[in-house]
């Protein structure tokens, strides 16, 4: 994967894959046998979505997924996915989608909850034909979002050097 980030949610941290392509997206961490802990790839799908389907059919081992909007912080969390799932479903219809999802290895997102602040830090190529990939990937007329993956971060407003306070809110990325 091209890029790298931190994501910082409350007193955890992990360096996770920054990818882009449309190939990256699909690929993520499928067969994959397993990753370090405190390691993990973050999906960036673009824009805000209220429906995220991830498929499972050929990851190796569980995962937690961390949801996060791009202004609200974690807007979601499910633990112990396990391979081989078929249908996981973010389904945020009554309130606040995800731009990313987080996948870290089963267990490491214990005690993140929705509300909580996301300090993204990194950096990820971008190109418009990029964007246009992602557009339609998120849309669904390429394919569903596949298990894995990271894309462009770009900077939002917070203060970068002020300690995160649980305000419900992506506090900064950059």
């Amino acid at each position: 994967m091209p890029g790298q980030a931190v994501v910082t949610v409350k007193d955890r941290q992990w360096f996770v894959g920054v990818a882009s392509t449309y190939a990256e997206l699909a690929q993520g961490l499928s067969e994959i046998s397993s990753i370090p802990s405190g390691t993990g790839v973050l999906f960036d799908m673009g824009v805000d979505q209220d429906y995220v389907q991830i498929n499972m059919s050929r990851m190796l081992f569980a995962l937690d997924i961390i949801f996060i909007n791009s202004s609200a912080g974690v807007v979601g969390v499910m633990h112990q996915v396990q391979p081989n799932e078929r249908e996981v479903i973010f389904d945020q219809t009554s309130g606040p989608g995800a731009r990313y999802f987080l996948e870290v290895t089963a267990g490491e997102a214990e005690g993140i909850e929705d509300g909580d602040d996301v300090v993204i830090q990194g950096t990820a190529p971008s190109t418009l034909s990029q964007t246009v990939v992602n557009a339609l990937i998120t849309a669904g007329v390429m394919i569903p979002v596949v298990a894995g993956v990271v894309s462009g971060l770009a900077a939002v407003a917070g203060d970068k050097k002020a300690p995160a306070k649980n305000t419900g809110k992506l506090l900064s990325m950059r």
